[in-house]
């Protein structure tokens, strides 16, 4: 089942530090989404992530 996941990023506060939690996001295995919201400094995963699986 599909886990929804949503990261509050302080530091995400232009398109360079976004791209970045992007880029972080998608390392993590079973990730399937992955949605930036700027305005509310906000980060949505979605997928089958495995919290002990690095």
């Amino acid at each position: 089942m599909a886990q929804k996941v949503v990261l509050k990023i302080m530091t995400m506060t232009d398109d360079r530090t976004k791209q970045k939690a992007i880029e972080a996001a998608a390392d993590i295995y079973g990730v399937d989404s992955i949605a930036a919201d700027m305005k509310d400094q906000k980060l949505t995963v979605i997928g089958k992530m495995d919290q002990w699986r690095w």
